[in-house]
């Protein structure tokens, strides 16, 4: 009897100070229930005891290559470094402070092989935890099914990314080869996930799995903290992007798109008082079209010197009560 070959899913670990959470992340890694699978913990120069922690637990285990970076290298380099390292038709970039549900890669690799081939990324939905495990939110709201109450976007969904963010990052399986064609991460730039989608969904499809695979952490050092933790470096890459986003769009359709998304980051860069990235974001909105009232009023607050932190909070209070 003939046996088809699984295909090897290669899991990037990437780890940095996070010790707490490491060897739950790695045994949830070690545990899954297919067989196919190629381990890479790379530690990226850490300053608490997350290196010897991934040493002690990678002896148990044949499968484990590790990799102590000899400088702090930041995520997109780091990962990059993985991938060089990898092997598989498809890989995984797993943070050292998530969890793995025992059946993710199966699950996940059984529906990417029942895909067409242009399809490059799969993503599903995702249980978030705090830092004691417990469950805070799951990224799409559940129904009494625990299904997505509302799907996301699927196949082409180039002009939706450059809209609105509406995936989980840690949930997502790429092609290795569309990964390589890419030339991996953009390593000039502070972040991954945005400028990622937009560049590999500009040639390749997505799918949306709709099934929980993966619980993430939220942790005091989570980006996710809101558009007033970006510092300059995440901002100026936002406004890296978005020359990018101008650059590939074919449509009219996808420069209406980048306008929304140009004035979203914008009205929030001036809010936070990040006047130089507002500016800049100002500047490219101008090449696409002239400035409406509102606009020019937020160019003029930029320029001032007042702050405008009482302004953001007000709109925050007054969005809560309505």
């Amino acid at each position: 009897m003939i046996t088809k070959e699984l295909p090897i899913v290669s899991i990037i670990c990437t780890c940095f100070n996070q010790e707490a959470f490491v060897l739950e992340a790695l045994q949830s890694v070690v545990d899954q229930s297919y067989q196919g699978i190629e381990i890479i913990v790379i530690d990226d120069y850490s300053t608490d005891s997350s290196y010897e922690r991934i040493q002690s637990f990678a002896k148990k285990y044949k499968i484990i290559k590790v990799v102590k970076n000899e400088m702090n290298l930041a995520l997109c380099k780091n990962f990059n470094h993985g991938l060089k390292l990898s092997s598989g038709k498809y890989v995984i970039d797993f943070s050292c402070d998530d969890v793995l549900l025992p059946d993710r890669v199966k699950e996940q690799v059984d529906f990417f092989e029942s895909l067409p081939s242009d399809i490059g990324v799969i993503f599903s939905n995702a249980e978030y935890i705090d830092e004691q495990g417990i469950n805070h939110h799951y990224f799409y709201p559940l129904d009494h099914e625990r299904l997505a109450i509302e799907k996301p976007p699927s196949g082409d969904i180039y002009n939706q990314l450059i809209d609105r963010y509406f995936i989980s990052t840690p949930s997502m399986m790429m092609k290795q080869e569309m990964l390589l064609q890419l030339g991996g991460y953009d390593e000039a730039l502070a972040f991954e996930d945005f400028d990622f989608w937009i560049r590999s969904s500009r040639d390749w499809k997505y799918a949306y799995q709709d099934e929980i695979l993966t619980k993430v952490r939220l942790t005091l050092g989570s980006l996710s903290g809101g558009y007033d933790h970006k510092n300059e470096d995440q901002l100026m890459s936002t406004y890296e992007i978005c020359r990018k986003i101008k650059a590939l769009n074919k449509t009219a359709e996808e420069d209406s798109a980048l306008i929304r998304r140009l004035e979203y980051e914008i009205k929030h860069a001036v809010l936070a008082n990040k006047r130089k990235e507002a500016d800049l974001l100002l500047q490219l909105l101008c090449e696409m079209q002239s400035l409406s009232l509102t606009r020019k009023f937020l160019s003029e607050l930029n320029k001032t010197s007042l702050k405008t932190g009482w302004l953001r909070d007000f709109v925050i209070k007054f969005r809560a009560k309505v």
